[in-house]
């Protein structure tokens, strides 16, 4: 690699830095799990009305309540 490049390059540094520990990616993904199961039962209560605010009818929120914690919403049924 060139001594310029090595230099100035962001990428070297990026290269460079460590990966996050096992622990912490564990906790990350805990908490995002956490999330995921905490406003799908935020969605199971709200009425028609309010679904309708945000665009959704209620056989996507029953569809999405059903869904796994540890699965993610399809991206045409993710908050706009």
């Amino acid at each position: 690699m060139n001594q310029i490049v090595a230099r100035h390059s962001p990428l070297p540094l990026v290269a460079a830095r460590p990966r996050a520990s096992i622990a912490t990616r564990a906790l990350t993904l805990l908490f995002i799990w956490l999330e995921r199961a905490r406003s799908r039962r935020q969605l199971g209560q709200l009425d028609d009305r309010m679904l309708a605010d945000i665009g959704i009818d209620r056989a996507t929120a029953r569809h999405e309540l059903e869904a796994a914690f540890w699965r993610e919403s399809p991206p045409e049924r993710r908050a706009r």
